[in-house]
């Protein structure tokens, strides 16, 4: 799913150029956000895990709970206060070689969006030479890091090592985006779409990340018709669940973008304005459409994109995949630069999101 991390990215306005210091409140009675934070999915709101969890910091369970809550808040918000309230509840075992299995297999998730992939492989082989049964989503967890250092021979080794132990859609999937980097792209899109065809019931977060595999094989392949297929029934799943999942939502504008489909990408990412990875696609999109003389496209999302850049406020740093930090940078830098694929970052994100639920 790596395939083709193109240089792409956004037409920029002249008047984003110049970048001012940011904004430093004069007392501590400033309010500078009112945040809505979504509920997660069972009724818990991430308040009330934190409560729970602040009652007993030294509970496994609680801590679990609070930093599992956090990061799915971060997956779906792109926030990365989050990581940082994940990293509190694990703090009694953040340094320790070797944490319960659960932590350890948390601790790994974390610290590989945090971009520390020493440490998490780390965690990840302890695991895995381990009798722990965190043992099998470890390898999930590591097939994802080894594609995205593009090592697909080593991804697939770890996904034919757990396929017993996890569902037929998620052994599929991950045996798909390993065999789709080489020359069995065409068998490994039809092996998954028959395994999709049999998990009607399967996980929101299993369909999407297969959802996404597949449209990206189907695009590898030149099937534009196949690759729409799976991105509009991913994004009609994420939409009945009352979720969403910016790595799948951002592939699917990128290939809308090389479609030229600016305006199909407004009516995808207007209601996402506050995940930037995803602002900075809706601005390209309406950069497209104002450069094909659509005077009515106008938005408001350069503006933002300008704005945030301009005062600091960007928020792709460190731990954000690498593709997203060179949109953040080029648009900064005012270059212009191609349509393509996101790639590195929705395989990545995919399979820490499915390993961080098991």
């Amino acid at each position: 799913m790596i395939w083709r991390i193109a240089a792409c990215g956004l037409l920029v306005c002249a008047t984003a150029a110049v970048a001012q210091a940011p904004y430093r409140p004069d007392n501590d009675s400033v309010v500078l956000e009112k945040l809505q934070v979504p509920r997660l999915a069972g009724a818990a709101s991430l308040q009330e895990l934190r409560a729970h969890w602040a009652s007993r910091p030294a509970s496994v369970p609680a801590a679990l709970a609070y930093a599992r809550g956090a990061l799915e808040l971060h997956r779906r918000e792109e926030d990365p206060r989050y990581l940082g309230y994940a990293q509190i509840a694990l703090g009694p075992w953040w340094d320790l070689p070797l944490a319960p299995p659960e932590i350890m297999l948390l601790r790994a998730s974390l610290r590989l969006v945090r971009m520390e992939h020493a440490q998490a492989d780390q965690d990840l082989q302890a695991l895995i030479d381990s009798p722990a049964p965190e043992g099998h989503a470890a390898r999930i967890t590591r097939a994802g890091l080894r594609l995205s250092q593009g090592n697909p021979v080593a991804a697939l080794a770890d996904c034919k090592a757990a396929v017993s132990h996890m569902s037929a859609l998620v052994a599929a999937t991950c045996v798909a985006a390993a065999n789709g980097l080489g020359s069995s792209a065409p068998g490994a899109l039809a092996d998954l779409e028959m395994a999709l065809q049999g998990s009607a019931d399967a996980p929101l977060a299993s369909e999407l990340w297969a959802r996404a595999v597949a449209a990206e094989l189907a695009q590898r392949l030149g099937q534009t018709d196949q690759a729409r297929r799976h991105f509009e029934a991913g994004a009609r799943r994420m939409t009945a669940a009352d979720s969403t999942d910016p790595g799948l939502l951002a592939a699917y504008a990128d290939f809308l973008l090389e479609q030229r489909e600016g305006r199909s990408v407004q009516t995808l990412l207007t209601p996402f304005q506050r995940q930037d990875s995803l602002l900075l696609r809706l601005a390209l999109a309406e950069r497209m459409l104002g450069a094909a003389g659509d005077a009515s496209a106008a938005g408001t999302a350069t503006a933002q994109c300008q704005a945030d850049m301009g005062t600091g406020r960007g928020r792709l740093g460190p731990g954000y995949p690498r593709d997203e930090q060179q949109q953040e940078q080029k648009w900064q830098q005012g270059q212009g630069f191609s349509y393509g694929y996101r790639g590195e970052a929705l395989v990545r994100l995919s399979f820490l999101s499915l390993a961080s639920s098991f």
